[in-house]
């Protein structure tokens, strides 16, 4: 089975909190249709469709029956009135462009919430998307009780490749033009503090238990609940059917983030999933004032979703785009993500130098490249040279200190420096570079220091050291499928036909680091 979507953000660990406590739903009535047979029996629901030989009433939630009107003896809307209870959530219903590294529309996803007259609620979402010739599908959803407890959720994942025509069965003109090359559907079901879990895929079914205690709960339930709640949902056992496994998590819809609007500063909402060390999963979400999502990652800043609407989402597939996840280097030697939404590269710049800058806080991220230094040069010796040129660029920065550190496997030397007061902030890496040294500076006012700090670890964790890497040559079905312009990140992240990420420097421009 092939991975979806790997977790490719990590953060600081916090500290564990204690669950938030679900608000109780308050309590009021609904007015409900009957359907009434010819037997003498009643269907009490919503009829979901009515045409002229059929009729469909949805009687509970997810339960559908459709009978013949030839059963039907009366169809009485809203003719029976029953007591309601308010769900923990509201209902919801959206729809995103799905985008990938190179800000290409690449799928689409649907997300919703639907409530029951008892306040029980279902959280479903679907999304697809394509990488390279291969098609993924994913129906995600789960369903609580009116206290918002986790009692059964359902996953299924179809990875399907387009047949060639030969291959398609002339004697059936509804066959689909897709070929299935893997399927799998899981389904969990809550019994007590026994939790049911049912796999399905090309090898039969197979059936398996797991304890499940009254705390325990579904990752997309956890979202749902701190999306709209603005609290923090556990840490606590989670079954994630994704991986069909028991983990801890922590989902935590009480963060904020500051982003520059036409010149205005605004403040949006955040939601972060975290694994029990605390650290970041990827799975950021973006919240406008009505706590409703304005751009969310599926897997960190290589896949992200941008609203739009259900009559646009699927045709703006292959047509709309954003900016690159990934700004290179202009000779194209190494590369940087850009964590979020509110930083932006600098563009253009002489090669050797890339920049981003978060125009809210007045924060920076600049990696150069020093190269004027002998070949052999020892890391203490590259880190002094580095010193003595932070006093020039920013004379009222002073160093604190310095340790070794790991940096993308390699051994590194970590500066931390401030002005007297603390006003700003600035770490300072000096990472080896064959047999030169890339210098990373982090910088932002001390005020910005705490919101900020997540985003400078990104950068580190997810420097491009490797030329490559950001831009191989084509080779074997590459040079002819997808163009081989870039290494899709691990799992099928979508990545088609990229757009080149290096774009060459004026050869005037040369700009060196002074000793």
């Amino acid at each position: 089975m092939i991975p979806l979507l790997p977790a490719l953000l990590v953060c600081f660990a916090q500290a564990p909190q204690e669950p938030v406590a679900t608000p109780e739903a308050p309590s009021s009535s609904v007015r409900l249709d009957v359907l009434e047979l010819k037997s003498g029996d009643e269907l009490v629901g919503r009829i979901t469709a009515e045409l002229d030989a059929y009729v469909q009433i949805e009687i509970a939630q997810g339960a559908t029956i459709g009978v013949s009107r030839a059963q039907v003896a009366a169809v009485r809307r809203e003719a029976r009135e029953a007591p309601s209870r308010a769900a923990v959530v509201r209902p919801d219903d959206a729809w995103f462009v799905l985008h990938d590294a190179d800000g290409r529309s690449v799928g689409w996803l649907h997300t919703a919430i639907t409530t029951d007259q008892d306040g029980a609620f279902s959280v479903h979402e679907e999304y697809e998307f394509v990488n390279g010739a291969r098609r993924y599908q994913v129906t995600n959803q789960c369903s609580a009780d009116a206290s918002g407890q986790g009692t059964k959720c359902y996953f299924r994942e179809r990875v399907s490749s387009p047949r060639l025509s030969r291959q398609l069965p002339v004697q059936d003109p509804l066959s689909s033009a897709d070929r299935i090359e893997d399927e799998r559907i899981v389904e969990a079901v809550a019994t007590g503090d026994v939790l049911v879990v049912t796999r399905l895929d090309t090898e039969g079914r197979r059936e398996r238990q797991l304890h499940w205690s009254h705390g325990s709960t579904f990752p997309l339930l956890a979202r749902a609940l701190a999306r709209q709640g603005g609290g923090q949902i556990g840490p606590a056992p989670m079954f994630d059917p994704r991986h069909e496994e028991l983990v801890t998590r922590r989902v935590d819809g009480s963060g904020a983030r500051h982003i520059l609007v036409d010149g205005e500063r605004r403040r949006l909402g955040e939601v972060d999933v975290a694994g029990a060390d605390g650290r970041s999963l990827g799975r950021r979400e973006w919240l406008g004032p009505d706590r409703r999502v304005v751009r969310r990652e599926l897997a960190g800043p290589a896949l992200v979703a941008v609203p739009s609407s259900a009559a646009s989402a699927r045709a703006a597939v292959g047509v709309t785009k954003i900016d690159s996840a990934v700004v290179a280097e202009a000779d194209g030697r190494f590369g940087i993500w850009v964590p979020n939404l509110t930083w932006t590269a600098v563009q253009p710049l002489p090669a050797g130098h890339l920049a981003l800058r978060c125009e809210v806080h007045g924060a920076e991220v600049r990696l150069s490249l020093l190269d004027h230094l002998e070949a052999g040069t020892m890391l203490d010796t590259a880190t002094d040279a580095v010193a003595n040129w932070l006093g020039l660029l920013y004379p009222q920065l002073q160093v604190q200190g310095r340790r070794r550190v790991q940096v993308r496997g390699r051994s590194a030397m970590r500066m931390q420096a401030a002005d007297p007061r603390a006003r700003e902030r600035a770490t300072v890496d000096v990472v080896p570079f064959g047999e030169q040294f890339l210098v990373l500076i982090c910088r932002a006012p001390g005020a910005s220091w705490d919101e900020l700090r997540p985003d400078f670890a990104l950068v580190r964790r997810t420097l491009e050291l490797d030329g490559a890497a950001l831009n191989p040559e084509p080779t074997g079905p590459l040079s002819t499928e997808r163009g081989g312009r870039m290494r899709p990140p691990v799992g099928p992240v979508p990545a088609p036909v990229p757009a080149s990420r290096v774009a060459r420097a004026d050869a005037e421009h040369k700009v060196r680091i002074p000793k």
